[in-house]
């Protein structure tokens, strides 16, 4: 009753009045849009609506048609002017979509129309967008607009689509009227955040292709567990990609955390560490009934190729795998200094790394460590982007008025992690600044010991420890200043993650080189010296005090995104294993 009548009669209401309240206003714009971009003022295009139908949508355009010497148009980026990016930002371009609404190609609520080219790549389930009119907001656009992955926006069509009614509508409404005023989740140069759905899906249906040609590959991935951490999310998240690319996965781990990273059920998890049954009383024969059953679950379940990952758990692998000759491919996630502690440890997983099939690198730095005889086997692969954060990327974040007098640091409260640093070059400088804070969030073993210290020095609510949170996004959104005083750091995520929401962030320009790698300094960021906390109190006080070069660094340290973006990330993996198998 409300999907086929109600819901018709109110967008016929609403949008016939608006069109006539909003008749001004339209026509201000057009003047505008024809004086700033040109003539036709209306953009049109054909785009799939209820069924499927094509129909004609309209829309301020907001580029211009500036062409090459060849008469080929220049790139989005370069057409979309600082007019067009205010029309996208605010949605006013939105408005002539009022008349398709009108008119009943379209709804006010609903999937938002995609481009025709889309329609042979949805699944069976996710043709359900096309059941109902398209609309001019919906349920994917309130949860992340252009900046979720493509297979979530779709999911949130299909969830819409399924749970249709008045009620849901007017969350969608109400969660759109606040997308709107924050201008948040949408990226004007979309070219920068979102793939072409079609080619995106193109691509993985080759490679479903090519893999279907041959018997199916089988990856392993092995890890001490999948408990909350960096290399973790990792290689939880390369599991579900090379899932979604026709691979048979499993994640084998040493045990199974309490708090851990969540599977796809299509991926099989085993629990790999002996039993009290199995323990044989001794280092020695643990240690061999260990690689013993290691090497059980590789004859059982016939992995092309086995990546594991952190320390000991690569010489388990390779040791375990060794003689059924299936490739062992290492990663390394830290500096390999301190991953491999103590000579004697450097001299067994050099030798050790001489018999895997690979060894990943997270930064060029730590390919110094190795020998030149292992240098042929190095591959560097940073990491992705976490999509968590991507789905947080807004106009807002780089807006350092929404933004509040916040220092913020993320990570375990411990030596390595050197919050210490951060709180004496905050304690240099903080009367001068009384409305800052400086908030740590993350857990440790004994975090009261940093915050007695801290109030000893007359920080008392200045410093705040908020623990382990689970809206780090959100606290990285609503603060000014990231900073990572590290000691040591492989390719730090905690880093990614505040440049790719547009943060002003400071590093330590610690080992193995991740910041380095990620931060040119001065123009995204600044690195300074380990435990130099002289340079942090002035990198510190020159962003205080300088609102515009916040927002400069923070602007700049978002185009992170165009290197680590998870489609980039993964199929770089992805390239990197088929190789590595097929010259195997």
């Amino acid at each position: 009753m409300y999907n086929k009548i109600v819901k018709r009669l109110f967008d016929i209401v609403i949008s016939g009045v608006a069109l006539i309240i909003l008749s001004p206003i339209y026509l201000i714009l057009a003047v505008l849009v024809r004086t700033k971009l040109g003539s036709p003022v209306i953009f049109h295009q054909e785009r799939p609506g209820l069924n499927g139908q094509i129909f004609t949508l309209c829309k301020f355009r907001t580029m211009t048609d500036e062409r090459d010497a060849e008469g080929n148009l220049l790139p989005d980026a370069v057409r979309l002017t600082k007019f067009g990016k205010l029309l996208r930002t605010t949605s006013l371009d939105e408005l002539p979509e009022l008349w398709n609404i009108f008119k009943g190609d379209m709804s006010l609520i609903g999937p938002r129309p995609l481009l025709v080219s889309y329609l042979p790549y949805y699944t069976k389930q996710e043709q359900l967008r096309h059941s109902v009119r398209p609309g001019l907001t919906g349920l994917a656009q309130v949860s992340g607009r252009n900046m979720i992955a493509w297979d979530d926006r779709i999911a949130k069509d299909v969830e819409y689509v399924k749970n249709i009614s008045f009620l849901m509508d007017i969350k969608v409404v109400l969660l759109t009227v606040k997308t709107v005023l924050h201008h948040s989740g949408v990226e004007v140069d979309t070219a920068r955040v979102e793939s072409n759905f079609a080619k995106e899906r193109q691509e993985r249906l080759d490679t479903i292709g090519k893999l279907k040609e041959e018997p199916q590959r089988t990856i392993a991935f092995y890890i001490g567990s999948l408990a909350v951490g960096g290399a973790e999310r990792v290689a939880t998240n390369l599991a579900v990609y090379f899932e979604s690319i026709g691979y048979k996965v499993y994640m084998v781990t040493k045990l199974k955390a309490d708090t851990e990273y969540e599977l796809k059920d299509s991926i099989t998890r085993i629990i790999a560490d002996i039993t009290k049954d199995e323990e044989t009383g001794s280092r020695i024969g643990n240690l061999r009934a260990r690689i013993n059953k290691l090497k059980s679950i590789w004859v059982e379940i016939e992995p092309d190729m086995i990546i594991s990952f952190i320390g000991k758990n690569n010489l388990m692998a390779i040791a375990s795998a060794r003689q059924l000759h299936i490739p062992v491919v290492v990663s390394v996630r830290s500096d390999p200094n301190r991953e491999m502690a103590g000579r004697l440890n450097h001299m067994l997983y050099k030798y050790m790394f001489g018999k895997a099939a690979g060894i990943v690198l997270q930064t060029n730095e730590a390919c110094e460590f190795f020998p030149q005889r292992l240098q042929e086997k190095i591959t560097v692969l940073p990491n992705s982007i976490n999509p968590a954060f991507i789905d947080c990327i807004n106009e807002y974040n780089s807006d350092c008025n929404c933004r509040q007098h916040d220092i913020i640091a993320v990570g375990r409260i411990d030596d390595n992690k050197n919050e210490k640093m951060l709180i004496d070059a905050f304690a240099k400088i903080a009367n001068k600044y009384p409305d800052w804070k400086v908030r740590l969030y993350g857990g440790g073993d004994h975090p009261e010991i940093l915050e007695e210290y801290s109030d000893n020095l007359g920080l008392k609510g200045r410093v705040i420890f908020h623990g382990k949170v689970d809206d780090v996004p959100k606290r990285m959104q609503e603060a000014s200043i990231f900073v990572l005083p590290s000691k040591i750091e492989g390719m730090p995520n905690a880093l990614i993650e505040a440049m790719t929401l547009s943060m002003a962030c400071i590093s330590t320009d610690c080992p193995c080189g991740g910041p380095k790698d990620l931060i040119k300094d001065g123009w995204n960021g600044y690195l300074i010296k380990v435990d130099d906390t002289n340079a942090l109190a002035k990198r510190l006080e020159q962003l205080i005090n300088d609102e515009n070069l916040r927002k400069t660094l923070g602007e700049n340290a978002s185009k992170i995104i165009d290197r680590l973006h998870p489609n980039i990330v993964n199929k770089m993996w992805a390239d990197y294993v088929e190789n590595t198998i097929e010259t195997m």
